[in-house]
Parts: structure tokens; sequence; C-alpha cells
């Protein structure tokens, strides 16, 4: 879903690593840039010794990890601190997260706590919302639906352009109306 994302950073500000659990859709945006504009890393998040040893070995042939923009689903937790780990003192971490984050039952601030607090790194959070579409103007007339893939690319860009502490792609309330 940042596939767009990436391969904008990727033509703006190479060279980029990308990591991803899929050596085909790496490869398929590796194929859209220069010559070394993109340096695949395939490795599964919730392998954590794989994921380590796959930093180490980006690390060795880029060099220090600056910028991380991280969209880690809930069962691969653990992933962000090994990550934060890594990355070079004064680094920034993006966090992208899914509209749930928004919902102030979901203690996403107690869960991400150990992130945001790091003084060693910059955290900023996207949060991905959803799209009302007016039907008639009224609330109980308004369509909601989830974001595409354009949309989720183009508010990660704008939310690292603007490096907001917080920044939410499309809206998250009413909650009522999430899709």
């Amino acid at each position: 879903m940042l596939a767009m994302a990436s391969l904008e950073l990727a033509i703006a500000t190479p060279p980029i690593t990308i990591l991803g659990r899929s050596r085909s859709k790496i490869d398929a945006l590796v194929k859209q840039v220069p010559e070394g504009a993109i340096s695949p890393l395939v490795v599964d998040y919730t392998n954590l010794p794989a994921l380590k040893h796959g930093l180490d070995e980006a690390i060795e042939r880029r060099g220090p990890i600056t910028t991380t923009i991280a969209w880690i689903h809930g069962i691969g937790d653990e992933a962000h601190a090994i990550i934060a780990d890594k990355m070079a003192p004064g680094g920034v971490y993006i966090h992208v997260l899914g509209s749930a984050a928004a919902d102030p039952r979901a203690g996403v601030e107690a869960r991400y706590a150990s992130l945001r607090e790091r003084e060693s790194l910059e955290y900023h959070e996207v949060i991905l919302g959803f799209i009302l579409e007016d039907e008639g103007g009224s609330l109980d007339r308004q369509r909601s639906r989830w974001l595409t893939h354009e949309e989720i690319s183009r508010g990660v860009i704008d939310a690292i352009e603007r490096a907001s502490d917080r920044a939410i792609v499309g809206v998250v309330e009413p909650w009522s109306k999430r899709p």
C-alpha cells in the first residue's frame, strides 16, 4: 500500500532500502526506478533474528538508517524496537498506523510509548483513517470508504513533508462511520 510513496522517495532521495516480506512486490518496485535507487531487503518482520540480521546487512551495505517509515501490523509489534535500535542517533521514525489507533479505547498511547519516549529518535505517527463521501448534506447520508493505495501513499508523503508529530490521512471521526 506504500508502493507509490516508496517510488517517490526512491526517485527523490536515492538510495533507499525497502524492507518487505514479498520478493515479487519489491522486485516490481526496483524495476520502476533507476538502478541502485532501491536496495531490497526481503525479510519477514515477525522473524526477529532474520530481521536483525537483514538490518545489519543493510547498514553494512548502505550505511546508517536515518529515516524509517514503518507500517507493521500488530503481529509484528516487536519489530519496531529492533528497527529503532538499529537506527542512527537523531533518526526519524515515521510510524504508520491503521484507523484503530485513533480509537481512544485502543490503548495505542501506552502501546507505543517506548518508541515515543526514545531520546535518540524523532518519532512521528501517521494514522490512516477513512473517507466520508457526501450523499446529500446530512451526516446520515454520508457514505464511508477506506483510503485507496494512492491516498495512503500521498498522505504519508505529505505527513513526512509537514513533519508533524501526528498526522491523520482522511478522517477518523465520527467513529460510527468507520467502514
